[in-house]
């Protein structure tokens, strides 16, 4: 069951890394505007990378 579970979390962490990877410089400032500016820190930064 942990196997699958960690299998099912790196291909989750692969698929919003390669999302974040793909977004324009646009789109990377409407992120952080809409979490909260400047100051944005952690997982909702459009240049956080999951790692496992």
């Amino acid at each position: 069951l942990q196997t699958i579970l960690v299998i099912i979390l790196r291909l989750m962490f692969l698929y919003i890394n390669r999302q974040r990877s793909q977004m324009n410089t646009e789109q990377i400032n409407q992120q952080i505007k809409r979490y909260g500016g400047n100051e944005l820190v952690g997982d909702r930064h459009p240049e956080f990378r999951y790692a496992l």
